[in-house]
């Protein structure tokens, strides 16, 4: 019981140490910047981290959707029997890997789920999702066309 006390104070001092160092960081920045600039700054750099904020929350998707698998997810919509294809809309809406043909009749029929939408894009992290979303989409799709397809 002795020796697990020993190992417990070196990381109580270590994060005491490092609590400090931090309050008095952020006291010297607040003073430095005023509480609104330092607030405003923080946020900014969270969000060019891709820690918190819009393009943070646009980069973790784009992320997830480029490690995904959209043929094995579309095998696992099927197999629920979900035949809805990915649709993108900007001006109007369309299915990538879908032929233009058949994209009304298909949606008529099957339905559709939106991955992206709007014709502006707004940060190097929005054009990164849009074009993970594109591509995620043509592959799901291709699935979902060769299996509904007669």
């Amino acid at each position: 019981m002795r020796s697990l006390r020993r190992l417990r104070r070196p990381a109580l001092l270590l994060f005491l140490a490092t609590l400090g160092a931090g309050v008095i960081a952020g006291s010297v920045f607040v003073n430095q910047f005023g509480v609104s600039r330092s607030t405003e700054i923080t946020r900014f750099a969270l969000d060019r981290w891709h820690v918190w904020g819009p393009n943070a929350s646009l980069f973790w998707r784009a992320v997830r959707l480029r490690l995904s698998s959209p043929a094995r997810d579309a095998r696992a919509a099927l197999s629920r029997n979900d035949r809805r294809f990915c649709g993108m809309a900007g001006i109007g809406l369309f299915f990538p890997g879908v032929p233009d043909g058949d994209m009304d009749r298909l949606n008529a029929q099957f339905g559709h789920r939106l991955l992206a939408t709007g014709c502006v894009i707004t940060s190097e992290d929005d054009e990164r999702y849009r074009q993970a979303a594109y591509e995620y989409a043509a592959a799901y799709n291709r699935t979902i066309l060769a299996a509904v397809r007669p």
